[in-house]
């Protein structure tokens, strides 16, 4: 009991049960627990949000059916086929074709995405969706053909394949 304005003169005054050292503890760990419990919130919320799973590179293909290809009738005919070899997808943007006679290059020709998309009926490359077209010119003194296609898979990686194919009369 706490005397006032000296009502009881043999009563002394009572200190409180809690010292302000005891109250001063117990604050700070209060603090130090709330602090851990923040930092946990955010590693947790970190990690559980903006962890990047480990995704597959494009791996692309080129190749042609027949190789090497004979001259008939005139004409070397044959069969492009373009094909992803692993799960992700890639959107061509180039196709490109050098023509040799022997170690000279005779001619390049480039193709865009919007010419790729018009042969194809499709420039999205997918393991489950392979792409391929029928090419062919007339027989002359070329020895072989150099394609390279050009694209970005869906992880923005540039990739690029290439494939070389034999003429022979």
């Amino acid at each position: 009991m706490i005397e006032k304005n000296g009502d009881s003169p043999g009563l002394k005054e009572e200190k409180p049960k809690h010292s302000k050292k005891r109250l001063t503890k117990n604050l700070y760990s209060v603090i130090i627990i709330a602090i851990i419990l923040i930092v946990t919130s955010i590693i947790v919320y970190s990690y559980r949000y903006n962890t990047t799973e480990p995704t597959e590179a494009s791996d692309i293909k080129i190749s042609f059916t027949p190789n090497p290809v004979l001259c008939e009738d005139g004409q070397w005919r044959w069969e492009v086929n373009i094909s992803e070899n692993s799960e992700a997808i890639t959107n061509l943007k180039t196709f490109s074709r050098k023509i040799y006679r022997g170690d000279e290059c005779l001619v390049t020709y480039t193709y865009d995405e919007m010419q790729i998309e018009k042969w194809l009926d499709s420039k999205t490359l997918t393991a489950s969706s392979p792409l391929s077209f029928d090419a062919g010119f007339p027989c002359q003194e070329v020895t072989h053909e150099i394609d390279i296609v050009k694209g970005i898979d869906k992880n923005g990686n540039h990739v690029e394949a290439s494939g070389k194919i034999d003429f022979l009369f």
